[in-house]
């Protein structure tokens, strides 16, 4: 499971360049690496689940998270990519999952949370863990906005 991920919310036009350059190279190119090392080892057992937690951020954009979302974005197609290209040679037992659970509640953006305080919310530290490890066992492959109502966020 790849879940690392960093957010530095502000204008684009105000944002450091090294920032950028920070929040992609964990955001994506991390799992681009991760994978490299694991995916090896699936292929020899022709079996394996490879999880990138994403976020709501890679389904619909938010503003003052730009390269955030286009990282995020780029995780999913990432996924599906990878999940192509295992069915392509034939191993059809190694599962590609994207889950992109809604905006966590960090404090950090005082501007994002005013943005989407019509967001349902839900104790993630109780659910999260029960809740998500189900979501994910049940899926064969693919996407999944977990909690369900993750999709409505702006």
């Amino acid at each position: 499971m790849n879940n690392a991920g960093v957010v530095n919310s502000s204008p684009f036009l105000e944002k450091p360049g090294e920032s950028i350059q920070r929040t992609v190279a964990v955001n994506l190119l991390a799992l681009f690496w991760t994978m490299k090392a694991f995916l090896p080892d699936m292929v020899s057992r022709r079996a394996g689940h490879v999880v990138n937690m994403v976020s709501s951020g890679g389904l619909s954009s938010v503003p003052h998270l730009v390269d955030n979302c286009a990282a995020k974005f780029a995780v999913v197609g990432l996924t599906e990519s990878l999940r192509q290209e295992s069915k392509l040679r034939g191993l059809r037992d190694i599962r590609f999952t994207y889950v992109c659970p809604n905006t966590v509640a960090t404090g950090r953006s005082p501007a994002l949370m005013t943005w989407l305080m019509f967001v349902p919310s839900a104790d993630m530290a109780a659910t999260a863990p029960p809740a998500l490890i189900m979501f994910i066992w049940k899926r064969k492959a693919g996407s999944g906005a977990w909690p369900s109502w993750a999709p409505l966020a702006p």
